[in-house]
């Protein structure tokens, strides 16, 4: 199904759908594609739920030129895709197009299974930089219970596109790969703040809540006032963070995290954060003025429990 009319379009839920409790929206004609500028704005992730009864993704964000588009204030669940190549990409949402602005506000995403991305994928078709790149906003939000199954990022799959995210969940989610919670690739500006990142697991890659992996471009991440716990990965039961071998040049900044119970199949490899060569790494402890630097030469494992500062 299409929501592709040119112009700003807007689609309100009437409360009066919701009097008599919360209902449920069954896809029987497969995802619903969005190529234009469009508001989709619901009552509450309690009241409204949008499910793909594992039959398809729920929406599919795709194409060229400006994009604008706002989700929010519902539950989206039981997406599932399969199949090759980026058909198999965002098990629930799926944004795979060019300078656009798309924000997921109050929305639960639950349920869903895809190669990558098993919650939301989201990618820049044609960015060569950050400054040029599409931004992905999510705020006040639940990602749980989504599965990658044959990559990473099973919450979410960021690549080569700026990301906000704010005051969200990411819990429960299980990748096969790297990212748990959520991968990113392609070196761009991502900001995670206010989120916690709890019992995810990267089952046979690193990174059980968060991994991020610049490829080929300089990748910025700044991760402010988060907790991890309970996640698990082979390496960097938390956070793994990796550079490839011909640029060098990420730059990770932490501010006031907080972890515990996070582990890691092999002993002493970070159950809170592994860093790998290649990687420039800022922890910053606010209320007590401690900063910790490690360039990018240096590898770094912090485990739960330990005096980063010292």
């Amino acid at each position: 199904m299409a929501l592709n009319q040119q112009g700003l379009q807007t689609i309100t839920f009437a409360s009066s759908l919701f009097s008599s409790g919360a209902k449920t929206l069954l896809l029987t004609q497969g995802e619903l594609s969005v190529k234009k500028n469009i508001t989709i704005t619901g009552p509450g992730q309690n009241l409204l739920t949008i499910d793909a009864n594992q039959q398809s993704r729920v929406f599919d964000i795709s194409g060229l030129g400006t994009h604008n588009i706002i989700i929010s204030g519902m539950t989206i669940t039981n997406g599932n895709v399969s199949g090759s190549g980026s058909d198999a990409y965002g098990g629930a949402v799926r944004v795979s197009a060019s300078t656009y602005s798309v924000t997921l506000d109050s929305v639960t995403i639950k349920n869903s299974s895809a190669s990558l991305g098993g919650g939301i994928y989201v990618a820049d078709t044609t960015s060569t930089s950050a400054s040029s790149a599409s931004l992905f906003t999510l705020i006040n939000s639940t990602l749980s219970n989504n599965e990658a199954s044959g990559g990473g990022g099973a919450g979410m799959y960021i690549h080569c596109a700026n990301a906000t995210i704010q005051n969200s969940i990411f819990s429960g989610n299980t990748a096969l790969n790297s990212g748990g919670g959520i991968a990113m690739t392609g070196g761009r500006v991502v900001n995670i703040s206010e989120t916690t990142f709890s019992n995810n697991t990267a089952s046979s890659g690193k990174g059980g809540a968060a991994s991020l992996t610049s490829d080929y471009n300089n990748g910025v991440l700044t991760i402010t006032s988060c907790s991890f716990t309970g996640n698990h990965a082979t390496e960097g039961g938390g956070i793994h963070i990796s550079a490839d071998a011909y640029n060098r040049s990420d730059s990770v900044t932490l501010i006031n995290i907080t972890s515990s119970g996070n582990t890691t199949t092999t002993s002493s490899k970070g159950t809170t954060i592994a860093k790998a060569q290649g990687v420039s790494m800022t922890i910053k402890k606010t209320s007590t003025g401690q900063t910790k630097i490690w360039d990018a030469s240096i590898v770094k494992y912090l485990e739960d429990g330990q005096n980063w500062f010292a």
